[in-house]
């Protein structure tokens, strides 16, 4: 999944945020629209691993630094993305982002 998210743009991210005290990841629940057709919904609860889990195991094979982001999997939906689309997505309750798709120059 390194190489499908790792090219230059391919992987807007959001301002980050912090989970209020006592507050689980396992509750937060992701979305992304394309003009403003819902593709995917999900819930961190629905991971196949858990976060601790993920930081673990690649803590194991590279260095983590503070700032560093763990891309994992995608939930179903994906599809393609053409110019002039606007892509709207979020963390219900924390974040929303919006960013419109571009051709290549």
């Amino acid at each position: 999944w390194s190489v499908a998210k790792g090219h230059d743009s391919y992987c807007p991210l959001s301002t980050p945020f912090l989970l209020p005290e006592g507050g689980s990841w396992r509750e937060l629940r992701m979305w992304l629209d394309v003009n403003g057709t819902r593709r995917q919904e999900c819930s961190c609860a629905e991971m196949i691993h858990g976060v601790e889990e993920l930081v673990r195991f690649c803590s194991s094979v590279m260095t983590l630094e503070p700032g560093d982001v763990l891309l994992t999997g995608t939930p179903a939906g994906v599809g393609r993305l053409r110019p002039g689309d606007v892509v709207t997505a979020g963390v219900e309750g924390h974040v929303q982002m919006v960013v419109a798709v571009v051709a290549e120059e």
